[in-house]
């Protein structure tokens, strides 16, 4: 048997079909493991043609994947939700190697996960929530892209207050997961919670500024902390310091290049601006961005070389910036915006002319 994919569900009934209508052209098998449904979702994966087993619900997401996995009798394994479908079932690769990296996309962010690999290359997962293979699994991209429902326009605040507990109870057992003290402070402000800005302060006190490297997660939590004013914000957050840790940690990360870019043009840097900005632009057409950390798949369209023509005219290019706002009319997202920019630099041009 080569593919298993395997689901943990809890009352799922109402989208489970659509799920496993996705993998049903690419699955052996299908294992399904129910965590203590009340809709009778156990039955419903039955009907479907789903291999499912019950697995009593011990507030730890790692425990039920291993469970499922466990179950699989396919020498590759696919791991999804019941809330995401596979894009494409022809997306799949030659099941070759050890692990393969897939996009997940909800509502225009898009990160990437390890979720298609081999059965007896995996070491257990580890966590109650936010779970991962420890030691991690050497793992090549794919082209294999799973839509996420589940978030659409964020997590609710039911699922924000579910997963609280977790990411306590996560860090208390294991406190050097930097990326559950992110999670945490990120989930605390979600809610309205009072304690978000300690907790931001807690998981900005583990980060050592003169470190040579840096975990993927300090990237969302620099993100987070340049929301802060500048002045209520460490030294090593404020520009150029900032933006010479950003050089040294996460030189392909594109939401810190956006946010600098940002605080650049506020500054009046416009030549910084249009740099951090000439990056992004650069990185979507090599696809050379880092894709260990999820965000807005816009930043990677065409926004940035709007703002990037907008620094143009700053500049006082206004040749070039006609050009960028010229390739920039016919884009659905920003074609109006660019159309509006364009008049204004022509009656630029006019009066220096005049």
């Amino acid at each position: 048997m080569r593919l298993s994919v395997c689901l943990i569900v809890l009352n799922e009934a109402s989208r489970l079909r659509e799920a496993l209508d996705s993998v049903r052209e690419v699955a052996d098998e299908i294992v399904v493991v129910d965590t203590g449904s009340t809709d009778g979702t156990p039955e419903f994966a039955a009907s479907l043609g789903a291999q499912v087993y019950s697995f009593e619900w011990v507030d730890d997401f790692a425990a039920a994947r291993n469970f499922a996995f466990a179950q699989a009798r396919g020498e590759w394994i696919l791991s999804i939700d019941a809330d995401e479908r596979l894009e494409d079932p022809s997306s799949l690769p030659p099941l070759e190697g050890d692990a393969f990296r897939v996009r997940i996309v909800d509502d225009g962010v898009e990160s990437w996960r390890t979720r298609l690999f081999r059965r007896a290359a995996a070491p257990p997962m580890v966590g109650r929530i936010h779970e991962l293979f420890d030691p991690p699994l050497a793992a090549q991209d794919s082209a294999v892209r799973l839509v996420h429902s589940g978030y659409s326009g964020g997590p609710s605040e039911e699922k924000h207050r579910r997963n609280l507990p977790l990411l306590e109870a996560e860090l208390r057992e294991r406190p050097e997961r930097m990326d559950i003290r992110v999670e945490l402070a990120r989930t605390l402000a979600a809610v309205g919670d009072a304690r978000a800005a300690s907790a931001m302060d807690e998981a900005l006190s583990h980060v050592d500024p003169t470190a040579e490297h840096a975990v993927p997660h300090v990237a969302m939590l620099m993100e987070a902390a340049m929301a802060r004013p500048e002045g209520e914000r460490s030294e090593w957050l404020r520009r150029p310091l900032v933006d010479a840790l950003v050089e040294r940690w996460f030189p392909s990360s594109p939401p810190l290049w956006w946010v600098l870019a940002r605080e650049a043009a506020m500054g009046g840097d416009f030549i910084g601006a249009y740099r951090h900005l000439e990056r992004l632009v650069v990185m979507a057409e090599r696809g050379s961005y880092d894709r260990s950390i999820g965000f807005d798949a816009r930043l990677l369209g065409p926004e940035p070389r709007l703002q990037l023509g907008g620094m143009l005219v700053r500049l006082g290019r206004l040749g070039e910036a006609r050009e960028v706002f010229e390739e920039l009319l016919g884009d659905g997202a920003v074609g109006v915006a660019a159309k509006a920019n364009l008049q204004a630099v022509n009656a630029l041009v006019q009066e220096k002319t005049a």
